[in-house]
């Protein structure tokens, strides 16, 4: 993902986030609750980003990041540019993290 997709994707999850709780406004949590849920949620789009975009790459990209520690910058750096080459993968990504939205139950904490 170049930088410019990396930034829509950061402010996409923000604003579903957002339209959550604004969806969802008696929910009845105190605000370290709310504060918890926020970064539960935010937690479970990002990891749904990650499927989405590990479930699209091809067998060369897949062992390209195979040896790699999830959580490094070399690892980052990889999926961002696998991301700006697949077809059609904000709107797949989108689809996906709204459904994720739908499954969220908040007794899920």
């Amino acid at each position: 993902m170049n930088q410019a997709i990396d930034q829509h994707i950061n402010e996409y999850i923000d604003n579903l986030i957002k339209q959550y709780f604004k969806n969802n406004p008696n929910i009845g949590l105190n605000e370290g609750q709310k504060v918890n849920m926020e970064i539960t949620l935010q937690g479970i789009l990002y990891k749904a980003a990650i499927e989405e975009l590990i479930d699209k790459l091809n067998a060369d990209q897949l062992n390209q990041i195979a040896n790699l520690d999830f959580t490094s910058p070399e690892m980052e750096i990889k999926l961002e540019e696998f991301a700006a080459t697949v077809p059609d993968f904000l709107s797949a990504l989108e689809e996906r993290l709204q459904k994720e939205l739908v499954k969220f139950q908040p007794s899920n904490l």
